[in-house]
């Protein structure tokens, strides 16, 4: 590969934010009331530097059953990581565990 390709991706890297998106769904619609991401929780991380979250509003009926979405957001794979082997993610999961149906993530690069 010519050098000016290698700086240029090295370059555009600096400017990438890894991106960590669940989305749930729950047994029953009242089973999300009284979970730890609203209580704040979730943002003791320090690897985690954006936390975003709500219920579908979609009107296209595409959601697969999936009734609330999360976006996390990390500096870089070591990051995140660092949070998904950290004792608090893992109780979180055994919290909200056994009111889910299913859930599903997906991790990407985004541009800041």
């Amino acid at each position: 590969m010519p050098m000016m390709q290698t700086e240029r991706r090295i370059s555009a890297a600096r400017f990438l934010i890894e991106r960590w998106r669940v989305c749930m769904t729950f047994h029953s619609p009242g089973d999300h009331r009284s979970h730890p991401w609203k209580t704040g929780s979730v943002l003791s991380h320090k690897e985690i530097k954006a936390y975003e979250w709500g219920t579908n509003i979609s009107a296209e009926n595409r959601n697969k059953g999936c009734t609330h979405g999360f976006i996390l957001t990390f500096k870089n794979e070591k990051d995140r990581d660092t949070y998904l082997n950290h004792p608090a993610h893992k109780e979180f999961g055994k919290l909200v565990g056994p009111v889910l149906d299913d859930v599903f993530v997906i991790d990407f690069w985004a541009k800041e």
